[in-house]
């Protein structure tokens, strides 16, 4: 599990249960086979939650178990 990728997902967020900047998180770690299948590892792991569009990722919502993993 990439836990810096989740610690930005969770700043993103604001510390709160919430859809992110998809863009802004695109900056960082951009958009690659490694940080798509990163963020597919959070999903199955229940840390965010991902809608995809035409095969991209349109919206990228952080739950609350990834605001829990950082108390």
């Amino acid at each position: 599990m990439n836990t810096k990728m989740l610690k930005h997902l969770v700043d993103l967020a604001d510390g709160k249960v919430d859809c992110i900047n998809v863009g802004a998180f695109f900056n960082r770690f951009p958009k690659s086979a490694a940080t798509l299948g990163d963020l597919r590892i959070l999903k199955q792991l229940g840390y965010i939650s991902l809608l995809a569009a035409d095969d991209d990722i349109e919206e990228i919502g952080v739950n609350k178990k990834a605001l829990d993993y950082f108390k």
